[in-house]
């Protein structure tokens, strides 16, 4: 576990005080009185972000933050508030219609939307709805709703 912490350490404090030049436009954009306690914490969410920004661009990508307890609730919603602004100022700043994530999530539509005029064209063989359906029928169902509901998420 020391070996772990030894090579943690260094790129973690050299990693959380690298600053970005989107940095300070984006601090000063956050209005909660809290922000000069937590600017280390805020710091490092930039310099997270940036990476998940350059690490996604060919492809749909999704980052995980898991906020702790030890957070109290203004604590919390200075958090949210940075990652509001961030994500909002580079979603802005880039142009929509080369944004190749926004491509691989336009043709990920349309093939859900393929997927479910197959699936909705034509009801399986076998399959009855009378009396609540057979299992034919109810796996047909579920299907449908399944793309139905992954399309609109």
């Amino acid at each position: 576990m020391e070996l772990i912490k030894q090579h943690i350490s260094p790129c973690l404090y050299s990693f959380s005080n690298k600053i970005s030049s989107t940095f300070e436009a984006n601090f000063n954009e956050i209005q909660n009185d809290l922000s000069t306690e937590l600017v280390g914490l805020i710091r490092y969410l930039d310099n997270l972000l940036n990476e998940a920004f350059l690490g996604s661009k060919d492809s749909i990508a999704a980052l995980h933050i898991h906020i702790e307890e030890e957070f109290n609730d203004l604590q919390k919603l200075l958090i949210a508030e940075f990652l509001c602004i961030k994500t909002f100022t580079h979603y802005h700043s880039t142009d929509n219609n080369a944004n190749e994530a926004n491509l691989a999530l336009i043709e990920l539509i349309a093939a859900l939307e393929t997927k479910l005029n197959v699936v909705g064209m034509r009801c399986p063989d076998g399959a009855s709805g009378k009396d609540g359906g057979n299992r034919i029928w109810k796996n047909w169902v579920k299907e449908k709703r399944k793309i139905v509901l992954f399309r609109f998420l």
